[in-house]
């Protein structure tokens, strides 16, 4: 399906390596099954917004085009994050006990929510994973080469390498 410039409703975006390089937390999420929440959300002020995604999240409301962050991140961390970086959302689809990507259940949950029909919907991540959820939701994915350790994987199809490059769609 190929949407028009200006017909999107709503972004789909994954939270690690998409919209934020969360490097500085890495080892303690990676490693450790009962994690030290409190020395994560230490570590926010140490994430990384890309370059351009202020843009994006301000042209968004400007335009009525709501934003879903789907991850596989914990909620709260999420929200913290955001919180931090003084910027706002409407739905966040975070780690799930029963779905994991690349269920296609999160992206229905958050179209739910969103109340927004997945042919209005632009889906961007760094991964295959996020590549395969937003096909298996039927959403078009955009993979997001900024960050990407899969962008080899990520050119079989559309692909951008900086976040301001979605503002022509929206």
């Amino acid at each position: 399906m190929a949407l028009q410039s200006k017909s999107i409703k709503a972004l789909i975006l994954d939270f690690d390596h998409t919209l934020f390089n969360t490097d500085a937390d890495r080892e303690v999420r990676k490693n450790s099954k009962d994690k030290d929440w409190d020395l994560i959300y230490s570590k926010i002020p140490e994430y990384r917004l890309y370059d351009g995604w202020r843009e994006v999240f301000n042209d968004a409301k400007a335009k009525d085009v709501k934003i879903a962050i789907i991850s596989t991140a914990k909620k709260d961390l999420i929200q913290k994050t955001l919180d931090y970086f003084g910027l706002q959302c409407d739905i966040i689809v975070g780690w799930q006990r029963c779905y994991k990507k690349p269920h296609p259940h999160l992206v229905e949950m958050a179209l739910n929510k969103l109340q927004v029909s997945k042919d209005y919907v632009i889906s961007i991540g760094d991964s295959v994973v996020d590549m395969e959820m937003s096909q298996n939701g039927g959403v078009r994915f955009i993979g997001a080469l900024w960050d990407s350790q899969e962008s080899n994987d990520l050119r079989i199809g559309d692909v951008i390498c900086s976040p301001k490059a979605i503002l022509r769609f929206i």
